[in-house]
């Protein structure tokens, strides 16, 4: 495809793409990429696509409603699986391959879903960005066979966000996000207590219309990353007084917030890919 193609072109491209697929499953989270590309293989496969939603405890159970919401607005043949992630090898120890092995887990589970019903292809909604970020899983993701049609046809989370809003899809400008298990350094065991305190926090923060946070789970510190714009509601004294007490409600001590507004890769290994701001993002 030439570099001057038109957004139509790029999303017939798509289409064709995955029209070429005898059947195909999509890992569906719900967020901005896995929605966009279950969209065009809704259109390019009618009844020959699955899309699966993985249920686990480092998925806020908010998330999972929205996936729901989101299959049945868009008409998608869906289902939700549940996988236990302390089962993984290597969850809860949270060492820094804990994203390849969780990732591949979660793969392997569709992958086993897929041959039960005949489905020769599993596609995830990776994208060109994700190869400038630190992203373990992401060599399960290639180890295992997995499609990733908007990482080889290099769409971008721009243009993603952009053929969306063509589209008219709900998810367009919906900020990213990443399991509760981010939140929490490499090397600090994680826990369900410690993903429910983040959950519990976070869940607050969003629904005062806070778009971009993370929680990041200290100890008994909260350290809270809000987006730029968010950073201005702190002058609020009713906001900060509600959110230190929705933080120790929580179980923490103390709530701090970072001085710098949310980007992502805050807690990436030291020598992984370069954290950059973000308005929008992942990890």
């Amino acid at each position: 495809m030439s570099p001057t193609a038109t957004l139509p072109q790029r999303l017939a491209e798509l289409e064709r793409y995955l029209a070429a697929r005898e059947a195909l499953l999509v890992a569906f989270s719900g967020g901005v990429d896995s929605t966009f590309l279950a969209a065009v293989a809704q259109r390019a496969l009618g009844a020959r696509l699955l899309t699966v939603t993985v249920e686990m405890a480092a998925v806020p159970a908010r998330v999972l409603a929205r996936a729901r919401s989101l299959a049945t607005t868009l008409g998608l043949r869906h289902r939700v699986i549940r996988l236990d992630a302390f089962a993984v090898e290597g969850f809860g120890d949270n060492g820094n391959e804990r994203c390849y092995h969780c990732k591949r887990a979660i793969l392997q589970a569709l992958l086993a879903l897929a041959n039960a019903e005949g489905i020769p292809n599993l596609a995830d909604g990776g994208n060109a960005d994700d190869l400038h970020d630190y992203r373990p899983g992401q060599r399960a993701v290639t180890e295992l066979g997995v499609l990733s049609p908007l990482r080889e046809l290099d769409w971008t989370k721009a243009e993603i966000r952009a053929a969306s809003r063509l589209l008219q899809l709900p998810t367009a400008d919906l900020p990213s996000a990443a399991c509760l298990a981010s939140r929490i350094p490499y090397g600090d065991p994680i826990t369900p207590r410690k993903l429910e305190q983040i959950d519990q926090v976070e869940n607050w923060l969003e629904t005062q219309g806070v778009a971009v946070c993370r929680a990041r789970h200290h100890g008994s510190v909260v350290r809270l990353e809000l987006g730029e714009d968010d950073l201005a509601r702190l002058t609020d004294t009713t906001f900060r007084h509600e959110l230190a007490e929705t933080a120790r409600r929580a179980g923490f001590r103390y709530a701090a917030v970072d001085v710098e507004p949310y980007r992502t890769g805050r807690l990436n290994p030291a020598g992984s890919c370069e954290t950059r701001p973000q308005s929008r993002g992942g990890l």
